[in-house]
């Protein structure tokens, strides 16, 4: 398993855990929490986080992903029309 992978796995496992803590402790009494929310919720975020990484890169690794952050893109030409 590369650096890369293994980092992105780690954050999304993070993720996942941190996104499910929030949506259980968003419930009053335990019996209360609707588990099929917090699944879904969690793993949601998992996927988003995968994602971002691999859009993104991570500062962890050598890898810069998909976006280049130097790259000024089409956002900031033209911006100054006369």
């Amino acid at each position: 398993m590369t650096n890369f992978v293994h980092a992105t796995l780690i954050r999304a496992i993070r993720t996942i855990a941190q996104t499910g803590i929030a949506l259980i402790g968003s419930s009053t009494v335990l019996h209360d929490v609707d588990w099929k929310i917090v699944l879904s919720g969690a793993l949601l975020a998992g996927l988003l986080s995968i994602l971002t990484s691999i859009a993104a890169g991570l500062p962890e690794t050598p890898n810069k992903g998909l976006i280049d952050p130097d790259y000024s893109g089409l956002w900031t030409k033209g911006c100054d029309s006369k």
